[in-house]
């Protein structure tokens, strides 16, 4: 069974905390993925977070740079966790106070529950090119969270995703996702150099997309670069 979007890109929300219930149609090996990005001139994190009281099956590494203060976090919940939820309200914890802050989500069908990820951390990239390499199939799917942190540093390519959003007020954040089967992804900025914080998660598919639970990781190249500050 190929991954498909069984709940597209929805929710998104600048004013702090997630809007109060998600949206998670019926389906069959589902996998919900929330994305958090913030800017803000003081550090934040979290020490909790549920949907519908039910904790997350895993999370990607926490991406943050302090050029100025940015995060980026994310969760996935899988068809288990899923069904055991009693309603879709998050509920979170977290200190610090955002600044600029987005929370996004989609909910993919068709997933194994296992999910790998590439992660790049604090980087100042001149003509702005993200390489991530890895093995998948063209039933397994690729989706990625993007947070530069300048509002002039558009994300001006995906290679074979397909853009969900992109917002350039204060910084810039993007989402977009697409089928595995390529190798190499690139993702490409406006020449200029801005900090990327970047996650990709790789959800594989229930049919054996992505080789299962033994699927290779994607891992992530940054091309004509120096590192951050």
């Amino acid at each position: 069974m190929a991954v498909a979007v069984l709940n597209d890109w929805a929710g998104a929300n600048r004013a702090g905390s997630p809007n109060g219930s998600l949206t998670i149609s019926a389906g069959s090996d589902r996998l919900l993925w929330i994305v958090n990005m913030v800017e803000t001139g003081t550090t934040n994190s979290f020490t909790s977070i549920t949907v519908g009281t039910v904790a997350p099956t895993g999370s990607l590494v926490e991406e943050s740079t302090n050029v100025p203060n940015s995060f980026l976090w994310s969760w996935y919940w899988d068809e288990a966790a899923i069904a055991s939820m009693t309603g879709t309200t998050v509920a979170f914890s977290k200190s610090g106070t955002p600044g600029t802050v987005d929370w996004d989500y989609i909910v993919f069908s068709g997933a194994s529950g296992g999910a790998e990820y590439a992660t790049s951390t604090d980087e100042t990239a001149v003509n702005s090119s993200i390489t991530l390499t890895g093995t998948s199939t063209a039933d397994d799917m690729i989706a990625v969270a993007i947070n530069r942190n300048a509002s002039a540093r558009d994300v001006q390519g995906y290679d074979t995703l397909t853009e969900g959003w992109q917002y350039n007020v204060d910084y810039t954040i993007a989402v977009a996702d697409g089928a595995g089967g390529d190798d190499t992804i690139s993702l490409t900025g406006d020449g200029f150099s801005g900090a990327w914080l970047v996650q990709a998660l790789h959800v594989k598919s229930s049919g054996g997309g992505g080789g299962g639970a033994g699927g290779t990781m994607l891992k992530q190249m940054l091309t004509t670069h120096t590192h951050g500050q």
